[in-house]
């Protein structure tokens, strides 16, 4: 700022990503030298925290996400196997993604990344021969596919939020394209999501595509579905009122 001949005073915000490293910084040190600004975390990896916010009351969505990295994301050689074993089935092959709350929309790309390859990975676990620590994240998830219950839970949680991204994705672009606020628009867009659950073909129970196994069991599908539904309802509230809090400037997405 001093090269360019600018008054600290004048400087409004200080723009990074969630890192709690640059958060801390600029508390201990830059708030001293420019008063006025605010911290604000850049559109993008706000917008992953959006994401962030939506998933963190599914515990069964997250500790599923959480597992499928532990078991990859330091073994290229399961990678490689997890490749040939999808290739094999004569499917194209994209790496696994993970999400990282500091990196772009990963919370959203790792959830459609699963919901595209998620018969591989069910089928993937069965099969595979770990040891060590992540024989216990192996055990989770063979024994959450194995229990009906959890495994279409996880599936509709899955894909409704992947219709949500949609939704708030096509409210990012509206600020985009018109170079407005984003907050009023994600805050928008989440007080009107939970009206389209009624409308989502998700109930497998009516749904002709359904597994066989699935619609054999009538009174566990309608259960799952019922307390799935109202979890991402309760989701979608917290992560709302955890953006808004007591202040509804359009910045109050994006000030942490």
């Amino acid at each position: 700022m001093l090269e360019y001949g600018l008054d600290a005073v004048n400087c409004l915000a200080f723009i990074g990503d969630g890192a709690s490293v640059n958060h801390n910084a600029f508390k201990e040190h830059l708030e001293k030298q420019i008063p006025n600004a605010k911290f604000v975390i850049c559109m993008a990896h706000s917008w992953n925290n959006v994401h962030g916010e939506l998933i963190k009351n599914l515990p069964l969505l997250v500790k599923f996400l959480a597992r499928v990295q532990k078991l990859f994301c330091h073994s290229g050689a399961r990678k490689q196997q997890f490749k040939d074993f999808v290739m094999a089935r004569g499917l194209h092959f994209t790496s696994p993604v993970f999400y990282c709350k500091t990196r772009w929309s990963t919370y959203l790309r790792s959830i459609r990344y699963w919901v595209k390859y998620i018969d591989e990975i069910e089928a993937f676990v069965e099969q595979l021969k770990v040891s060590g620590k992540v024989a216990q994240c192996l055990q989770y998830l063979r024994e959450m596919f194995s229990n009906m219950d959890e495994k279409y839970k996880l599936l509709f949680q899955q894909r409704a939020i992947d219709h949500i991204g949609d939704r708030l994705e096509a409210e990012l672009t509206k600020c985009e394209n018109n170079s407005l606020p984003f907050a009023p628009y994600v805050l928008e867009a989440t007080a009107r999501i939970s009206s389209t659950f009624e409308g989502l073909l998700l109930d497998n129970e009516l749904d002709p595509h359904a597994p066989a196994e699935g619609r054999t069991n009538g009174w566990t599908r309608k259960l799952w579905y019922t307390e799935s539904k109202t979890q991402l309802v309760a989701a979608l509230t917290a992560a709302k009122s955890n953006f808004l809090g007591d202040d509804q400037t359009a910045f109050r997405v994006l000030v942490p």
